[in-house]
């Protein structure tokens, strides 16, 4: 298995009107229908947070009926998403200039293409 975030180096490469969109493509295609990709190879981090915030998300867990050994998941989870959330923005602000008919263009391209080499999977 590779790693569970998607390169951002590997993301912010590439340009939009240079099927920017496959990389994305192929490491959805890689982990749909995964249900447990991340922790493939456990690093050991030390960190500091806030009381306030310890209590918090240890709360949180324990109400949606997970563990003490969920944090890290929980903990990798909200760091994929924080860096594909930023990755997405700076995306976004390096494209602005592209015509929005571009972009939807090729986003439905890319869509397309997917669907159809999911269905081609599935049969």
């Amino acid at each position: 298995t590779g790693p569970a975030c998607p390169s951002r180096e590997r993301l912010m490469e590439q340009s939009v009107l240079s099927d920017y969109i496959s990389p994305v493509r192929q490491k959805f295609k890689r982990l749909s229908g995964r249900t447990e990709f991340f922790m493939s190879e456990a690093i050991r981090w030390t960190i500091t947070v806030s009381r306030e915030t310890d209590l918090s998300l240890r709360s949180f867990l324990g109400a949606h009926g997970m563990k003490k050994g969920d944090l890290s998941k929980f903990v990798e989870k909200a760091v994929c998403w924080k860096i594909l959330d930023q990755t997405a923005q700076e995306i976004k602000a390096r494209n602005r200039d592209i015509p929005p008919e571009d972009l939807e263009s090729i986003i439905d391209q890319a869509v397309r293409e997917t669907r159809a080499e999911m269905h081609k999977s599935m049969q």
